[in-house]
C-alpha cells in the first residue's frame, strides 16, 4: 500500500475534488469488503462488511451531495460499540461525535444537514446489517 501511494499509482489517497473523494471511499469500501472475507473472526468480519457497505453508500451519496464521512465513521463506531456492549468505547464515541460534527461545521467543510445525514447513516447501516 505504501509503494502504491509513493509511486502515485493511485493518486486518490489525497483527493482534490468531490469526485476524487468518492473514488477514495469506493476503493476503501471495496478493500474493506474484500478484507472482511479473508479474516477469520466472524464478528470482526461482520463489522468490516457493514463498514465497507457504509463506505460504499457514503461514497455513492457523495457523488451528488457532500455528506460527512467523518461523522458517519464516528457514528458507526458508536453504533458498533453499543451493539457489542462495549460501554467505555460507546461513551468515548458518543463524546467525540459532537466534536467531529462541530469541527466539520467550523471548517465549513459541510452544512448542518450534511453532518446530520452522515451521523444517521453511520448509526443506521450497522443496525440494519448486524
Amino acid at each position: 500500500m505504501l509503494w502504491i501511494y509513493l509511486s502515485e499509482v493511485i493518486w486518490y489517497l489525497h483527493p482534490k475534488t468531490r469526485g476524487d473523494e468518492s473514488v477514495s471511499l469506493f476503493l476503501l469500501g471495496a478493500f474493506t469488503l474484500y478484507f472482511s472475507y479473508i479474516i477469520g473472526s466472524p464478528s470482526i468480519a461482520l463489522i468490516l462488511k457493514s463498514f465497507g457497505i457504509l463506505l460504499l453508500i457514503v461514497g455513492g451519496v457523495r457523488t451528488i451531495w457532500k455528506v460527512s464521512a467523518h461523522t458517519a465513521g464516528m457514528s458507526f463506531m458508536f453504533a458498533i460499540a453499543s451493539m457489542f456492549g462495549h460501554a467505555l468505547l460507546s461513551i468515548f464515541a458518543l463524546l467525540i461525535i459532537p466534536i467531529v460534527s462541530w469541527s466539520r461545521l467550523k471548517l465549513k467543510r459541510h452544512t448542518l444537514m450534511q453532518v446530520i445525514v452522515g451521523m444517521i447513516l453511520g448509526m443506521i447501516i450497522p443496525m440494519l446489517l448486524i
